[in-house]
């Protein structure tokens, strides 16, 4: 029965969400991964119209309903192995499907990665998501990004996809804006103001992840036309630490304009987003103190795309000091279990891989990773290896 797939492998994203990348490629989910066999169409050859019910939404649609188990979705199926929940079942409690038809309406959920104008540079990112990035790529490693204007461009505004956009926008329930920056994305800002400005705002969420450090109430303001406003505000960690993992940012500022969102929008959720990598497994604890001094909520993810960044890769004799360290702890046990699973051997192991990554962008920006992180450079052995 397809219930009984609902209950399975199922998910409801492919029927219900459309992610679009800063390079137009659409997917049903941004943990979702291209692959060949179930790869999705870019929008610089097809419309959002065309795209959504492209032949090949078709085929994982029907996958899903055959109770298959799409290797794109394997972010999915390692984390509902080891205990976590994952996109697919968030998906499926937010709204249950039950059908056999791979023909879907337009969208009524999507996930806007517009461009990638930004304002930082994220160590945990790249060219494709900070414009600043590309820049430094370009400069130090003279890289070639054959694509990089379109990382840039309109994606729907001022393009094909606007009408088609706006035509179905009373079908739309939910909507999730990241970056680049959203609130230093032209693009960005004036399609949020479109939309809140329409007479189906009232109807839509919005989601907006943001890196703190712009606060413009005159764009903010227009966001209180919509059902349901949550302001993410990605902070993996504070002071020193965390200005050396994100580039250009400055931890006074953020506090303060956290602040400000708290205090004057009350009636909105307003979440602390941590991304568990390799430069902060080791400073969780001091992050949550600071969080649980000044009544923040704090939400946790973990970094997925970039293997020498990722706690899972790391050797397993720093993961056992890990381990021990947050063992007794109830509260870091979705830390162990997502550290843990599937545990690497030896030859999986991509410390040196990170070691390199700290050196060659300390070279470059002139840092220090063993001043600003002193214990766990000792833990990974950085100047041993």
């Amino acid at each position: 029965m397809f219930v009984q797939n609902v209950m399975n492998k199922f998910c409801s994203a492919p029927w219900i969400n459309m992610q679009l990348d800063t390079n137009g490629e659409i997917r049903p989910c941004c943990r979702y991964s291209q692959h060949d066999k179930y790869k999705m169409p870019n929008i610089r050859d097809y419309n959002i119209e065309k795209i959504w019910n492209h032949k090949r939404m078709q085929n994982l649609r029907q996958a899903f309903i055959d109770g298959k188990q799409p290797d794109e979705c394997v972010i999915c199926w390692d984390e509902e192995e080891a205990g976590i929940q994952s996109f697919r079942e968030k998906y499926n409690k937010k709204i249950p499907i039950d059908t056999t038809d791979i023909i879907s309406d337009m969208p009524m959920m999507y996930d806007f990665k517009l461009n990638n104008i930004c304002n930082l540079k994220c160590r945990m990112c790249g060219p494709q998501t900070s414009s600043l990035i590309l820049k430094e790529k370009k400069k130090f490693n003279n890289d070639v990004f054959p694509v990089e204007k379109y990382w840039r461009s309109n994606k729907i505004l001022n393009t094909k996809n606007e009408k088609i956009f706006f035509d179905n926008l009373h079908r739309v329930k939910e909507l999730e804006f990241t970056g680049g920056e959203p609130f230093f994305s032209k693009e960005n800002k004036n399609l949020i103001t479109k939309i809140g400005k329409s007479e189906y705002a009232k109807n839509i969420s919005i989601q907006i992840t943001t890196n703190g450090m712009i606060y413009d109430k005159s764009r903010l303001d227009i966001l209180n036309n919509f059902k349901f406003v949550n302001i993410t505000i990605s902070v993996d960690d504070i002071g020193l630490r965390l200005e050396y993992a994100r580039k250009g940012a400055k931890w006074n500022l953020i506090q303060e304009n956290i602040y400000k969102f708290i205090k004057n929008y009350p009636n909105w959720a307003i979440y602390i987003y941590r991304t568990i990598n390799n430069y902060n497994i080791w400073y969780l604890e001091e992050f949550d103190r600071y969080a649980l001094i000044n009544n923040l909520n704090t939400v946790d993810g973990f970094l997925h795309v970039s293997d020498e960044l990722s706690i899972k890769t790391l050797n397993p004799i720093i993961k056992n000091r890990i381990k021990e360290k947050y063992s007794n702890k109830k509260n870091y046990k979705h830390v162990i279990d997502f550290l843990m699973f599937n545990n690497i051997n030896n030859k999986q192991d991509k410390t040196v891989q990170f070691h390199k990554h700290i050196r060659e962008l300390d070279k470059i920006r002139k840092e220090d990773f063993n001043k600003t992180f002193t214990e766990w450079s000792e833990i990974i052995l950085y100047n041993a290896m």
